[in-house]
């Protein structure tokens, strides 16, 4: 196992780093479901809003590196939510990806840690995410680092 050399908050200039593991990762959700797949260009977009969002103080891009390499990235997002809800401040873990020939090595774990140690430092109590319910190995991922299942996100296509 080759160590991680480094894990850090990504800035503008880490974006063409980034979109690589964006792209996979969109790769491998749109395998999985059609509904999670996403358009030609859109590598475009996400460079573009991670142009407006990656070096603002609610969000973070966590960036892990081996030897210069971007082998794995995290991005999570404050959100405020409506006043009824007592836990207004929430995180919101939006992409999280590793290299598929570095996971298993605690490459992934790390990177988020490192992103809830920043929700920490920012008074987030509570912090969400969606999974994928076709990918257990992701599943099984964020369970270990604490996650339970609180709600369910359900989908209808067009047709029934």
């Amino acid at each position: 196992m080759t160590p991680l050399l480094e894990i850090r908050p990504a800035k503008t200039r880490d974006i063409p780093r980034i979109l690589p593991l964006w792209e996979a990762l969109a790769e491998f959700h749109g395998d999985l479901d059609p509904a999670l797949a996403v358009e030609r260009g859109a590598a475009r977009e996400y460079a573009e809003f991670l142009q407006e969002t990656i070096e603002r103080p609610d969000t973070c891009v966590m960036l892990g590196l081996d030897d210069d390499r971007a082998v794995a990235f995290a991005l999570g997002r404050i959100q405020l939510l409506p006043l009824p809800f007592r836990a207004r401040r929430r995180g919101w873990i939006q992409d999280v990806f590793t290299l598929p020939e570095r996971r298993r090595q605690g490459i992934g774990r790390r990177v988020v840690e490192r992103l809830l140690a920043w929700f920490d430092a920012h008074r987030v109590t509570l912090i969400e995410l969606t999974v994928a319910v076709g990918n257990p190995d992701a599943v099984r991922f964020w369970e270990r680092l604490g996650f339970r299942t609180y709600m369910y996100r359900m989908k209808r296509s067009a047709g029934g």
